[in-house]
């Protein structure tokens, strides 16, 4: 049974009993000769000592030990003609490179290596017993925290170094990641959190305070737990299905952000407007009324030889009113202008912003849920 499964160190555990099956002519017994009457001998652990056995070993180990409770978990059965069985309980922690490409919705395979530390292959050959199944799972053996034993298979091959060719054994198990932790931790609750920062949208231009302190905290938010699932995997050079999310979501809840301030600014731009238009209003309204003023007073003046034709008057009036509607058009253009930029920058964003993120997510399961298909699925073996 596997025990643990650690990306960060890219190892496993497993428990297994180690059953090896040689025959030693040389411990063989003849029924008659001694008077036994049985067919196979029962021998204590102490007594491997006093025989040869394979000096077996697994090549991809970090560290094993035997069990010792209550006594060393080891035995031995010698049959009368020679043929011997050892079976040792052990607990291997062995290393699994592995592809976090697609995590977490990634297949893993690891798989345990056995084979003699001297002996090559010409004097010792390890062979899989009991034809097409040779390894067996335990009850239960198949359920981990995060992974699914789907199968298992079993291989040899011929390990060649410069000290001679060895005989290698190999078990490989092919687990398969369970996605629901990582659906209810991160890939739902960021959904949210996008969903969440598109409300600005929806927020008058008044509430610019308001929208950006929203698309603040969604940006936080987003980061906290980009920074969460990368505290707890291996420092690796490629990026992995669960960071193109997430940093998609990151940059819609930024864009959204940037949404909100480019709004603020458009807002100030409006108030700046409008204000100036009010300005140049009450500059029209002072300069008709210092107009009619200005007539009555040279009216009351209309002996005077140096009173000014009142046709000047109203000519030099009549110019400087259209300077001031002049002034006074271009400000509500520009306010039009302002308005409709605000006006469209929303309307776009409350429909690109919604669709963008939909198809992303179309995209993104249904290449990362077909990429995660079993290959090959009859040469897993499932019990």
């Amino acid at each position: 049974s596997l025990a643990a499964v650690s990306e960060v160190d890219m190892e496993f555990d497993i428990d297994f009993y180690l059953r090896q099956y040689w025959q030693d002519e040389r411990l063989s017994y003849q029924h008659s000769e001694y008077n036994i009457t049985v067919g196979m001998i029962g021998l204590t652990y102490e007594f491997s000592k006093e025989i040869w056995h394979p000096d077996t070993f697994f090549p991809n180990e970090k560290k094993a030990y035997i069990h010792s409770a209550t006594q060393t978990n080891e035995f031995l059965r010698l049959w009368s003609d020679g043929n011997i069985l050892k079976s040792t309980r052990l607990t291997l922690t062995a290393s699994c490179p592995m592809n976090l490409q697609y995590f977490p919705m990634d297949q893993q395979i690891c798989m345990v290596e056995v084979g003699s530390y001297g002996f090559s292959k010409k004097d010792l050959e390890y062979i899989w017993k009991d034809g097409e199944k040779p390894v067996r799972m335990g009850f239960n053996a198949d359920t981990l925290p995060q992974f699914t034993v789907f199968g298992h298979r079993e291989k040899n091959r011929t390990s060649m170094t410069s000290t001679g060719n060895y005989s290698i054994l190999i078990c490989e198990f092919l687990l398969v990641r369970s996605l629901n932790y990582y659906l209810i931790q991160f890939y739902i609750p960021a959904a949210l959190v996008v969903v969440i920062s598109w409300f600005s949208l929806w927020m008058g231009r008044e509430a610019a305070a308001e929208r950006m302190a929203l698309g603040v905290t969604t940006v936080l938010t987003i980061t906290t737990l980009l920074l969460s699932t990368n505290a707890n995997s291996p420092k690796i050079s490629y990026v992995k299905a669960i960071d193109i999310y997430l940093g998609i979501c990151f940059t819609m809840v930024f864009a959204s952000l940037l949404q909100s301030a480019s709004i603020g600014y458009m807002a100030k731009r409006i108030n700046a407007a409008e204000s100036k238009k009010d300005q140049i209003e009450d500059k029209k309204q002072a300069w008709k009324h210092e107009q009619a003023e200005e007539l009555e007073k040279k009216a009351a003046e209309g002996g005077n030889e140096e009173v000014v034709n009142p046709f000047q008057l109203i000519t030099v009036g009549f110019k400087k009113d259209r300077v001031i509607d002049k002034e006074l058009e271009q400000a509500a253009a520009k306010l039009r202008q302002s308005k409709f930029g605000l006006a469209f920058i929303d309307v776009i964003s409350r429909i690109t912003f919604p669709l963008g993120f939909f198809l992303f997510n179309v995209g993104y399961w249904s290449y990362y849920l077909s990429a995660s298909t079993i290959a090959d699925v009859d040469s897993w073996a499932t019990s």
